[in-house]
């Protein structure tokens, strides 16, 4: 597994290219998002004691009383906010075919021929993303019921602290449950991209190695997403420092943020570079 993510980020980091991509269109993404809300928003409180006081402290109750009486305008801003959200998750089927692509492929392949080589494989990808959906609903659904129930069980029990330890295992559960779904989504493309299997044979091939522990691909995604965590955790951490109520804090924080985003996009190349490292294994 060391020996995986050490090979795996050596990847990334020479696909730079693709990296700085991936950045590329989180920040188109966004930046389409924060144009039209600020449009909104200056449309909407323009002039308005809301306006001053947010410009001052991020109340909660301001911005409750912004929507109950700019209601029309944050209808539209969320319908516009969904339209975003569903192109950027279809956007990332042909992105996730190029990644892919990139890392399984000649080290050599520039970004043009990643995305065309992604393009080729967009059908079965989103036939596994509807398998991977369809598994994910089925796992993480039931141990999110499992978790229900036993909450409400432990709230019954008169041994102290049983419902908070109750909630804290459940959490740890769904969350486990959560990387199950995502280690054997990934493997499955990698297996469909390199065999050229179609989604249920590929998914089915990647639920048995994530399941059985072989190769260690389970222990390698928690360790995956064990990095994202911290990552995420530093982030919060220097962002908390940001004073984002006066011009420079302002950019500070949108810096961070972008740099925050880049860092993201370095991740999910390892990632997938990483989890490749084991399908080399298979001879």
């Amino acid at each position: 597994m060391k020996d995986a993510l050490a090979a795996g980020f050596a990847a990334a980091l020479r696909r730079s290219p693709l990296v700085v991509m991936l950045w590329q269109v989180n920040l188109l993404f966004g930046a389409v998002f924060a144009g039209l809300g600020a449009t909104a928003l200056a449309m909407a409180l323009d002039g308005s004691w809301y306006t001053r006081s947010l410009l001052q402290d991020l109340d909660a109750t301001a911005l409750f009383a912004l929507y109950a009486h700019h209601l029309p305008t944050f209808k539209l801003l969320g319908a516009t906010g969904a339209t975003l959200v569903v192109l950027y998750l279809a956007a990332w089927v042909p992105l996730h075919g190029a990644l892919v692509a990139s890392v399984c492929g000649d080290e050599e392949l520039g970004v043009r021929d990643a995305l065309r080589a992604g393009a080729g494989v967009t059908a079965v990808f989103l036939r596994i993303g509807l398998v991977a959906l369809a598994s994910f609903v089925v796992l993480v659904g039931g141990t999110a019921v499992a978790s229900f129930v036993g909450l409400r069980l432990a709230r019954q029990a008169v041994a102290p602290g049983a419902y908070q330890a109750g909630a804290v295992a459940g959490a740890f559960l769904l969350a486990l449950a959560w990387v199950f779904c995502a280690a054997v989504h990934d493997h499955a493309r990698l297996r469909a991209f390199l065999t050229g299997e179609g989604a249920l044979a590929s998914y089915g091939w990647a639920f048995s190695l994530v399941t059985r522990g072989r190769r260690r691909a389970y222990p390698l995604a928690l360790a995956l997403v064990g990095v994202g965590a911290l990552l995420a955790a530093f982030y919060q951490v220097v962002a908390s420092q940001i004073a984002a109520d006066w011009m420079t804090g302002v950019v500070l924080s949108i810096l961070w943020g972008q740099a925050m985003l880049l860092a993201r996009s370095l991740v999910r190349v390892w990632a997938f570079a990483a989890q490749a490292q084991l399908h080399d294994e298979r001879g």
